[in-house]
Parts: structure tokens; sequence; C-alpha cells
């Protein structure tokens, strides 16, 4: 609120852009560091600004520098499948998710289908009280892009997927770091990576994953 009646919102943004262009969008900087900065940043901003107007201006350079980056998706899937900041978004997205079929299933009196999730790129799960509250609207600043290309209220896993545009890149780079965890295995015990090809099918589906339950 304070943002948008001071009207200092575009000065903050190009303060911020400038300090990320500087100090973490560098040759010098590791990829797993820039994500990690970015969903940081995707938190931080999110609780100045629930509606994603910051986070849009200054988000778009940190993807488009991970995008140019080879190793951004492998650094991407192996934090969703180790412990990490980026897993623990995972668990709470699928943890909605069977929260919302649950609730859809007692509403419509017949189970829903498993292991289909909705687009939850457009979803929140985190809603605050500025957005339930109708009388507590703002409307968006004039210099407000009115067409964003993602969604503002898209969840981090979602913001990092959609990065690229499309989760095929995901899957692929998964089924190879799954094929060389279980190559390089030697006990066996496969009970971690079928935890996490679980938690992965409530973000990509059970289609999409079918090939890495043969692997």
């Amino acid at each position: 609120r304070c943002l948008a009646r001071t009207g200092r919102s575009s000065p903050l943004v190009v303060a911020l852009r400038e300090q990320i262009g500087d100090r973490l969008l560098i040759a010098g900087a590791h990829t797993r560091d820039v994500i990690e900065v970015y969903i940081k940043t995707i938190k931080a901003l999110r609780l100045v600004d629930p509606r994603g107007l910051l986070l849009e201006g200054v988000s778009t350079p940190i993807r488009e520098y991970l995008k140019k980056r080879k190793d951004t998706v492998r650094c991407i899937i192996t934090a969703l499948t180790e412990d990490s900041d980026l897993q623990q978004e995972l668990q709470l997205g699928a943890e909605a998710l069977a929260t919302a079929s649950k609730k859809a299933k007692l509403q419509a009196g017949q189970p829903a289908l498993p292991h289909e999730p909705p687009d939850l790129a457009g979803e929140d799960f985190e809603a605050s009280d500025d957005e339930e509250d109708p009388d507590a609207w703002v409307p968006d600043p004039i210099d407000a892009d009115p067409q964003p290309l993602r969604p503002r209220k898209a969840d981090v896993v979602s913001l990092l997927v959609g990065i690229y545009g499309s989760k095929e890149m995901f899957i692929k780079e998964y089924e190879e770091m799954l094929a060389d965890r279980l190559l390089g295995n030697p006990t066996y015990n496969t009970e971690r990576e079928t935890q996490n090809l679980e938690l992965l099918k409530t973000r990509f589906g059970d289609a999409a994953l079918t090939h890495c339950e043969k692997i």
C-alpha cells in the first residue's frame, strides 16, 4: 500500500535491477546461487507487494540470464530432488493439491483423478489478507504491464519451470539424472528416488513421468 500511495515502485524496481545485474548476474556466480537468490527474491517481494508487480519487474533479467545458462535445468532438477528450499516448495504444492483434491471430492461426491495436477502456474496457495479483502484492493500503477507474460500468482516451482515455457526439458533432464543415480547406487536402495518420483508426479503428472517408472 505504501508503494502504491507514494508512487515509488518504479525507482525501487530500477534500483533492484541494477544491484542484481552488478552483483548476481555475472560470470563468476554459480547457477545454483543465482537460482537460490531468485527464490528468495520471489518470497521477499511478495511480502512487500502481494500483487506481484515488483516481482514481475525485478525478475525479468534473472529469468533471461538463467535461460542462457546451460546447466540451469539440471540445477533446478537437482534442487527439486534434494533437501533444499525448492523441494520444500514442491512439497507445499503437493500438499495444497491434495487438499484441493479432497475438497473437490467432497463437493462433487466423487473421487478426483489422481496425479493429474491442474495448472498450478495460476495458483497462489499463500494468498495474503489484502488479496482476500475486496475493500483492500488497490489498482495497478499506470506503468504496470496490463498483460504480464507470467501469472503474477504463480508459485515458486511454476516460475522456475516457466523460464523455458515447457516442462519437457525438465522431464528429460530428470530421466537422465535418475538413470545416473540408480546406476551409481551401490546399495540398490531406491526408496528416496521413489519418493522424489511420486513428489514430481504431483507437479508434472503421471503420464509425463511414465518412462521414469521403467528405468
